[in-house]
């Protein structure tokens, strides 16, 4: 339970109403856009701020969303056109016409042109895009249009109001007040719905409503609800196969059935073509605040001196389509492993076919296809509404609410979307010549930035499987098939399971930590002496290990006494400055890659250090290294440099000498352990 709001919360509650005021008083009129603007950001950051400090109960949160919402009622539809399509839509319907049917301009309709509402509309040519739940609000409005438009208009924002609202009330049941502050004070989603009327505000509601259901196992009533939200935008429908993946058929029959039901009054040949046709030429023509679009657009007008944005939309589309198949056949693990293919995540379960898996073909495709956690389930629909945003070549400030919505049951506040949505309010300056463009690089770049913050983990997991490829591809050139091998200091595991899967390796697994995420069998050994028996393996993997050793030769003796082979990959540097940015960077990827672990573990080796008196990182030459296999009596069977991105490597593989794991000929293959000793002192921390 969250403390009692202190003075200073009331305060910051005090300063928070009065921004929102004057973000609606200055939204008013096009000459006053900039101070609305200023009191937008003002609002975001005080919706931020009381965040932090975490002491606003939940029946406050919801009393001063309600209040925050009546405030910017009162607004007319100036910030965008959409109100005046809603208006329209609902009086064709009222004039016996099928919206979907006719474009506003069409001969059908020109009783209707003498309406005040038609001289307002931005898009006379075009038919539609709205769902039929959406024009079943616009009907509803359509009921008053006698006593004037503008009535029509705020009774169809009055529904949607309370439509937003009921989003921020289901929410109440499922979070923390913290976790819903920030949905329901974010100016971006206050402004959207109760200032503007926004059709994404009915959205929210049943996209909330899906994952209430959700939260109660309940998928028939989140495939209802889903439906609902695809009612009234189109892209909710996407989700849909994530429903099958955790509910099966019996589930989405419903929801197909919902889907349905709204549209019968609509039905007609050539009504869902002429949709399509309008949803075509959106793609294709129309941008706004798409920073993604924006970047390659001129990023290909610099490269080309051509304009290929009509090209660009609709090969974005496709991007986004091909990127969500995968989605769909991909699953998310527990906490900090990143996302796999299924065949590839399911710990012991690893099998691809019903054959292997030793099981009947039933039980195979539940544990192949479907999800077993409704909270894997909601990540899966950020993920592919986030993509959609990030994809599309047109994101208004209103497109946000949906993903704002979903994401706001995280255990993790999504600030990356949060920030988006308070800079996306700059953009409506475009419609007064103010300041476009920094809106759209500040808001993007932004997002970018805390994007990667967040999901820091899973991009250096899927930067560290492409390393590993490229690691495993160099080194199964001095690898035979079908052998034994030993990963030392193996870090995540990931060069070893490509090994396992090129060569058809038996891969062994050893380190001073365990950090595997792998199915590979690992071993954590104190840093001394490996707990193998000589001659237990036919080759051994030091991948960037060595620099990292306190004792460097005795780990290259003790790993040469337990394989008859040693492959060995590190960096190398050929002048001062690059010895100095190896560092930097070997200190900074650790970090990345694994923050406690890599702390916990660099606490031990520089204790270490300290006691020898001698510096953690050792970095040599090729040449230096080259002199350290000979004085410790090894045979240095191949030797090569290369050249990656900023570093150099060098690889070697060498065999024991006459000083060298001499104990390895003639050994027992078997893998026993044997106890730990301590006469060496080789601590080393895996260096990936």
């Amino acid at each position: 339970m969250p403390a009692k709001p202190s003075g200073l919360t009331w305060l910051l509650l005090a300063l928070l109403a009065a921004a929102m005021g004057g973000m609606a008083w200055w939204a008013a009129a096009p000459e006053t856009r900039e101070g609305f603007v200023v009191a937008a950001l003002a609002a975001g950051a005080l919706c931020a701020w009381l965040w932090k400090r975490g002491d606003v109960p939940m029946h406050l949160v919801i009393g001063f969303a309600l209040i925050l919402r009546l405030a910017v009622f009162w607004l007319p539809p100036g910030l965008s056109d959409d109100a005046y399509r809603y208006v329209w839509d609902g009086l064709v319907q009222a004039e016996g016409y099928n919206p979907y049917l006719h474009t506003p301009d069409s001969p059908e309709l020109e009783a209707l042109h003498d309406e005040p509402v038609y001289d307002e509309l931005n898009s006379s040519g075009v038919y539609t895009v709205y769902p039929p739940v959406s024009q079943l609000v616009f009907r509803i409005g359509a009921v008053f249009y006698q006593q004037g438009w503008e009535v029509s208009w705020f009774v169809i924002k009055g529904l949607l109001t309370l439509f937003e609202f009921g989003a921020v009330l289901v929410l109440s049941r499922m979070l923390r007040p913290r976790q819903l502050l920030l949905y329901a004070w974010n100016p971006a989603v206050v402004l959207a719905g109760a200032g503007q009327g926004h059709g994404e505000a009915a959205m929210v509601l049943f996209l909330a409503l899906t994952l209430f259901a959700l939260k109660n196992k309940r998928g028939v009533w989140a495939s209802v609800w889903l439906a609902c939200a695809g009612g009234v935008k189109l892209y909710p429908f996407l989700l849909f196969p994530f429903l099958w993946r955790r509910f099966g058929w019996k589930s989405i029959a419903a929801g197909l059935g919902m889907t349905i039901l709204p549209a019968l009054p609509f039905l007609h040949p050539e009504g869902i073509g002429k949709m399509i046709s309008s949803l075509d030429l959106y793609v294709r023509l129309f941008e706004f605040n798409s920073g993604f679009y924006y970047g390659i657009k001129h990023f290909l007008i610099l490269l080309t001196g051509m304009d290929l944005s009509k090209l660009l939309g609709p090969a974005l589309a496709a991007l986004y389509l091909a990127g969500l198949a995968m989605l769909y056949a991909q699953r998310p693990e527990s906490a900090g492993k990143g996302w796999k293919i299924w065949s590839e995540s399911a710990g012991a379960g690893r099998e691809t076919s019903p054959e292997s898996a030793g099981t009947n073909w039933k039980t195979w495709l539940i544990r192949r296809y479907f999800l077993p956690e409704d909270g894997d389930l909601r990540r899966l629909f950020v993920w592919a509404t986030g993509g959609f945003l990030v994809f599309a070549t047109t994101v208004h400030p209103w497109y946000l609410l949906g993903v704002l919505v979903l994401a706001a049951p995280a255990e993790r506040p999504s600030w990356h979307w949060y920030w988006l949505s308070v800079c996306a309010l700059g953009t409506y300056l475009l419609y007064t010549g103010g300041p476009y463009w920094i809106w759209v690089w500040t808001g993007w770049g932004g997002w970018t930035v805390l994007a990667a913050c967040r999901y820091r983990r899973a991009l250096v997991d899927l930067l560290l499987r492409v390393r590993a490829a490229r690691k495993a591809a160099l080194l199964a050139r001095f690898l035979e098939k079908n052998r034994s091998v030993l990963d030392v200091g193996a870090a995540e595991g990931y060069v070893g399971s490509e090994l396992a899967n090129r060569l058809g390796a038996q891969v062994q697994l050893v380190d001073i930590l365990d950090r595997n995420r792998t199915a590979l069998p690992m071993d954590v050994y104190e840093g001394r002496r490996l707990p193998y028996a000589s001659g237990a393996f036919d080759a051994s993997l030091l991948v960037f290990v060595l620099h990292h050793a306190e004792s460097a030769d005795e780990l290259l003796r003790e790993t040469l006494r337990v394989s008859r082979r040693v492959v060995i990959l590190e960096s190398t540097y050929a002048s001062k400055w690059e010895l100095a940015l190896l560092r930097k960077l070997d200190r900074l990827a650790n970090h990345l890659r694994s923050e406690r672990a890599m702390r916990k573990q660099a606490v031990g080796v520089d204790a270490i250090a300290r006691e020898a008196g001698e510096g953690r990182l050792r970095f040599r030459t090729h040449a230096e290294w080259l002199d350290f296999f000979q004085e410790a009596g090894t045979d240095v069977v191949y030797a090569q440099r290369t050249w990656r991105c900023v570093d150099r490597q060098s690889l070697f593989v060498v065999e024991g000498g006459e000083g060298a794991g001499s104990a390895s000929r003639g050994a027992p293959s078997n893998k026993k352990r044997v106890s730990g000793s301590a006469g060496c002192s080789s601590s080393a921390p895996s260096g990936r």
